[in-house]
């Protein structure tokens, strides 16, 4: 099983990007594969020049406190792969989070992503990510889910 040797993992600082974290460390072992761990922030305002033409965020309505909590989790995930022997790299992108995670899906051969991250709440009024990146991935999709969590149809 050599086929999925560059795997993207989005991670959020919830409990669930961190078990899908977890399953892309256990097939990187086996594939002998490297992982790219995200963070997506998303744009609001204060990260917006208004008269800018794209509109795109700029990145400077991040606090100190959030870039520095950002860094440090994803130097968790770089420590835990060096420690597992697993090449990790990570990257901070900015825009709509599944949007971002679709377009770097292209440069790889598999996401793992946790099918809730932010909560139900937020889900039901914003959308799920990961059904959104499920959907238009450019590669296929790992959905990881709670383990014990009950099953309804």
């Amino acid at each position: 099983m050599k086929r999925y040797k560059k795997i993207l993992v989005p991670v959020d600082g919830s409990k669930m990007s961190k078990m899908a974290f977890e399953q892309a460390l256990e097939l990187a072992k086996i594939t002998e594969g490297e992982i790219k761990v995200v963070h997506v922030l998303e744009p609001h305002l204060g990260m917006v020049d208004p008269f800018e033409p794209s509109h795109m965020p700029t990145g400077e309505g991040v606090n100190i406190d959030e870039k520095g909590d950002i860094a440090e989790m994803l130097h968790k995930y770089v420590h835990l792969g060096e420690e597992a022997g697993v090449q990790i790299t990570s990257e901070v992108l900015i825009g709509h989070t599944a949007d971002e995670i679709v377009k770097e899906s292209s440069n790889h051969d598999l996401v793992i992503i946790g099918s809730m991250g932010h909560g139900a709440v937020a889900s039901f009024f914003l959308g799920s990510n990961a059904e959104k990146v499920s959907r238009h991935a450019c590669c296929p999709v790992m959905l990881v889910r709670e383990i014990g969590r009950e099953c309804k149809i």
